[in-house]
């Protein structure tokens, strides 16, 4: 809808269901990268990545087949974890970019997503303003 708005660009059925896999193609990345991120790996790992992809795609049972707020945030909460992971931005950088994703996404989740990085923060003494 905000593709729309901005460019007037429309989307069929096919043309969502392209842009899902794209986007579950994207996020299985991202958890490739959190996994190398998390382990402190050198490369990334193709095997990975395809667990990630199956793993992405088990979703298709009871996630729909087009874009919906439940696929978006899927691959939203698969890119936040890629950025909690970085170990050289800083938090206020870190928290700023997670909420963007995630607002996108949906705001009630982007709200207690941002609650329990703070606290996950608070625990582990690492938080700073």
């Amino acid at each position: 809808m905000l593709t729309h708005r901005f460019t007037g660009l429309e989307f069929g059925i096919i043309g969502l269901r392209i842009i899902w896999l794209i986007s579950y193609l994207t996020g299985a990345f991202g958890l490739a990268v959190f996994r190398k991120n998390l382990f402190e790996l050198q490369t990334l790992s193709l095997s990975i990545f395809l667990l990630c992809l199956a793993g992405l795609f088990a979703g298709y049972g009871f996630l729909p087949t087009t874009l919906s707020y439940n696929s978006t945030y899927a691959v939203a909460v698969c890119f936040w974890w890629v950025i909690i992971s970085r170990k050289n931005m800083n938090l206020t950088g870190r928290s700023l970019l997670r909420f963007a994703i995630l607002f996108y996404a949906k705001v009630s989740t982007c709200l207690l997503l941002g609650a329990l990085t703070v606290i996950y923060f608070l625990l582990k003494n690492d938080f700073n303003w």
